[in-house]
């Protein structure tokens, strides 16, 4: 939780907190009438969808994989769909995963082998079964808010797309955006006295003074109408 004292955003166990709001959320804690939290959070993606981390040549319009959306404190999770996998993880530059060439990897980083993201961790327990990335803010720091990752698989054949994982469309762009924070509504904070509940009277004001003019017009047409 943030107070509502600090002007900056700041993160609290990888989670972004904020101090602006105008929605409340009733939730049973005991905080005062400053405190802010964030709803949503701590999402797992798993990568490919059902048939995970892996390229499939009967579905190559599958490929690459469409771009994902989340925020600081959310997690991917990359896992082949089949039980053995040649393709490991990185996560890399831009120029490395528009022209799937390694040879430079400066700026990029292996993060897991093919072995971390086996689907076959129940038969061999040697295996984590997948592998989980956490978006932190350092990434952000590093990497820019877009994170681009891919395999390196037969990246030496990058010429040949029937060789190359990357090449063949195993790389997603994760976008990391802002999360929305929300007031936290808690016992004896006076919701009535909140700018946006005010605002909601006063049109709910002004709309019934509508409505009974409207209503008095129409009866007194109708009475001179007969």
């Amino acid at each position: 939780v943030s107070d509502s004292s600090i002007n900056t955003s700041v993160i609290v166990e990888d989670v972004w907190i904020y101090n602006e709001t105008t929605a409340y959320y009733d939730v049973d804690c005991q905080c005062n009438t400053s405190v802010y939290g964030v709803l949503n959070a701590g999402h797992t993606y798993k990568v490919g969808g059902y048939y995970g981390w892996e390229y499939l040549s009967s579905y190559p319009d599958l490929f690459p994989f469409p771009d994902i959306h989340l925020s600081v404190g959310d997690q991917l999770f990359f896992q082949s769909g089949n039980r053995w996998t040649s393709n490991d993880v990185w996560v890399v530059t831009k120029q490395v995963f528009d022209s799937c060439n390694f040879t430079d990897t400066s700026g990029s980083k292996q993060l897991a082998v093919n072995g971390d993201i086996h689907d076959n961790a129940a038969e061999d327990p040697a295996y984590p079964g997948g592998f989980t990335f956490l978006v932190e803010q350092h990434h952000l720091e590093e990497y820019g808010n877009i994170l681009y990752f891919t395999s390196s698989r037969q990246w030496a054949d990058w010429n040949a797309n029937e060789q190359s994982s990357c090449l063949l469309g195993i790389k997603v762009r994760v976008f990391v955006e802002e999360r929305t924070a929300v007031r936290v509504l808690t016992d004896g904070y006076d919701i009535s006295t909140s700018d946006t509940v005010k605002d909601l009277q006063a049109s709910i004001g002004h709309l019934s003074r509508m409505l009974i003019l409207q209503q008095f017009s129409t009866e007194q047409r109708v009475r001179s109408e007969g």
